[in-house]
């Protein structure tokens, strides 16, 4: 899906909890999404950089996954729905 925030646009998604492998879809590679914590609904979004290192994030239902130039970032639905619109295409 496409958003706009007033006035750029963005690509984004939000994390329902039962759309992981749209995530790993929408991330592409090298990007991986894995259950961290059953109990809590949490998943990781991880990465083996070129130089060994990792990059991870914890992800929670109801959180925005949006590209931007470092690869992604997460916000909060609220706050994500109170800056950005959705682009009809």
């Amino acid at each position: 899906m496409r958003w706009r925030r007033r006035p750029y646009e963005v690509e984004a998604i939000l994390f329902t909890g039962d759309n992981t492998q749209e995530i790993k879809s929408f991330l592409g590679d090298p990007w991986k999404v894995d259950l961290a914590n059953p109990k809590d609904g949490q998943y990781l979004i991880w990465r083996v950089k070129k130089d060994g290192s990792m990059d991870v994030t914890v992800l929670v239902k109801n959180k925005f996954v949006v590209k931007c130039s470092e690869g992604f970032c997460l916000m909060d639905k609220e706050e994500f729905l109170s800056e950005y619109e959705k682009v009809n295409v």
